[in-house]
């Protein structure tokens, strides 16, 4: 069943030149015979290769230099903890690109999304701190610590793409 999905997959994106063009016909609804869903999508894969590529020196240089901040504060030096910052900070665009693929538009919006998915993921498995939150506060709240990560990161997200001149 794998390969057979694989080669339909493959064959679609060599007809289309490009498109990816890919559709699933699912079997008919129980309840009434007669109804069959239709499920499509469309990604330009002329667009995603550099939205995956281009961020990479980006990443690269700020997560050396985030984890210099780190160097300077007396945390010890590491290819760990360098390859996170590097790895949050590639993932963070890689997360903006396909939602700006879809949409059509370059928005804050995708700022706040994937910077608050990230930072409930990182706050949660403890990877990150929540900058601007008192630890009591934090722990002792009714909202679990990841959520409120979640809120605090994509508010910054938020925040610097507004300030970088992005459109809600």
């Amino acid at each position: 069943m794998i390969v057979a999905f694989a080669n339909a997959f493959i064959d679609q994106f060599h007809r289309s030149n490009n498109l990816l063009l890919f559709s699933c016909w699912s079997r008919p609804l129980e309840l009434n015979s007669a109804v069959s869903l239709k499920f499509s999508i469309m990604i330009n894969t002329r667009h995603m290769a550099p939205c995956l590529i281009d961020p990479i020196p980006h990443a690269v240089v700020m997560g050396g230099i985030f984890h210099g901040i780190d160097a300077m504060q007396g945390t010890p030096l590491s290819l760990r903890m360098w390859g996170i910052y590097g790895g949050g900070l590639w993932t963070y665009q890689a997360m903006i690109c396909p939602m700006e693929a879809i949409q059509g538009r370059r928005s804050s919006l995708h700022n706040v999304a994937s910077a608050g998915i990230l930072g409930y993921i990182g706050v949660s498995r403890g990877l990150m701190g929540v900058p601007f939150v008192n630890p009591y506060t934090l722990y002792g709240s009714r909202f679990p610590p990841g959520l409120i990560g979640a809120a605090v990161y994509g508010v910054m997200g938020g925040a610097l793409a507004t300030l970088g001149g992005k459109q809600p």
